[in-house]
């Protein structure tokens, strides 16, 4: 996915640069797009103390959701304005982190991939400036490498015994809320938003062999983006 996302960036930022030769005035209805840098942190649920088995009593796979460290990398959001109100976006981030856990002393790689749908409720403040807020619904997952095992014994006795360590990955979803401001220069426009997604990893994949989790683990996870958009109608 990453590579992914490094190339659609690229083509948005260069869309942009050659439109910001355009002599057009500033617009937000109609479609827009944006490509930055984004970051995350997490708190709540990805701990670095919890761990989750299929059975404590006959343990065969067990999953440790690691401690993730604030990590970078890449956002881009695609939108359409109804008015300079109100718009619709997809706005999906993926950062780089390292993972730690009470079980080991090590930090491995980890990365998280939030995509969001929703709203955004803009506030112009004159012809240049707004602030906005976004609010909807996320799709997240969180990959760490080397955090699952399979093997034998019990947990709950410990004695349980990895015979093979594997990725993981956790999937969830959740609601999403965050606020932000842009500046406009003609069909250009230079944005920060902080976005706290709400997430209920429910599904952990590792070792082959994907499992529930119940209850869910509780995580929020926060993004900033810094982006360069561009406005594809222009109007006064």
């Amino acid at each position: 996915m990453r590579g992914t996302m490094k190339r659609i960036a690229g083509a948005i930022v260069a869309l942009a640069l050659g439109a910001g030769a355009a002599n057009m005035a500033l617009a937000r209805p109609g479609l827009y797009i944006g490509a930055g840098s984004a970051s995350t942190t997490a708190s709540g649920g990805f701990d670095g103390t919890t761990t989750l088995v299929d059975d404590p009593n006959t343990t065969t796979l067990m999953y440790l959701a690691g401690k993730l460290d604030a990590g970078s990398g890449l956002g881009y959001l695609v939108g359409f304005g109804f008015n300079r109100f109100l718009s619709v976006e997809y706005v999906a981030g993926s950062t780089s982190h390292k993972a730690s856990h009470v079980v080991g002393n090590q930090k491995n790689d980890a990365t998280a991939d939030i995509g969001f749908a929703g709203a955004r409720f803009n506030l112009p403040l004159g012809e240049k400036f707004e602030l906005f807020a976004r609010a909807g619904l996320n799709q997240t997952s969180v990959t760490m490498k080397d955090f699952s095992a399979t093997g034998t014994g019990s947990s709950a006795a410990n004695t349980f015994n990895p015979t093979a360590i594997s990725t993981e990955t956790f999937k969830g979803s959740g609601q999403s809320v965050g606020v932000g401001f842009e500046y406009y220069f003609k069909r250009l426009g230079i944005g920060f938003s902080q976005t706290a997604h709400s997430v209920d990893f429910k599904t952990v994949k590792g070792a082959g062999t994907t499992a529930s989790i119940d209850p869910p683990l509780k995580t929020t996870l926060n993004q900033s983006l810094v982006t360069l958009t561009l406005n594809f109608k222009g109007s006064k």
